[in-house]
């Protein structure tokens, strides 16, 4: 099977986060932190590279990291064996979701077509599968707090 993944993940006035960039060599990630650090932040933005609404189905302006609400921005680089497309999701304001891929207008249904997932109608299950990535329950200890481990 053609192995997909996220090489790249920047995430910009999006939730909790003002600017985070993760970076993934195909192998699982695992997330780590305390309640409310933002981990299922990081995987809604990722549930936003597949058809759909996102893993909470919420609307564009509620994305928007608070109090800024100045609109929020998605940056990934999508690998499999033989490819790699630029992928940009962004929103302003109360306006919806805009999708470029390669840096060309696109629709989020065509960024299906492209990486040819499917839609999934349990997301973080999908995800898990499909290698993006893997979530671990944070066990509130003080090392940890405020940071988030990648392996």
């Amino acid at each position: 099977p053609m192995q997909l993944f996220l090489s790249h993940l920047t995430l910009s006035y999006f939730r909790s986060h003002q600017n985070v960039r993760i970076e993934g060599d195909g192998r699982p990630v695992a997330l780590y932190g305390p309640n409310g650090a933002g981990k299922t932040n990081i995987l809604e933005a990722v549930s936003l590279f597949s058809p759909g609404r996102g893993l909470r189905r919420a609307a564009a302006a509620d994305m928007a990291r608070r109090p800024d609400a100045i609109g929020w921005k998605l940056t990934g680089h999508l690998r499999s064996q033989a490819q790699i497309h630029e992928v940009e999701i962004e929103a302003q304001g109360d306006a919806s979701r805009q999708v470029k891929i390669d840096g060309k207008p696109a629709s989020q249904l065509a960024l299906g077509q492209r990486i040819q997932t499917g839609v999934a109608t349990d997301k973080q299950s999908a995800l898990s599968k499909h290698g993006f990535i893997a979530v671990c329950c944070p066990d509130h200890d003080a090392g940890g707090a405020g940071y988030f481990r990648f392996v």
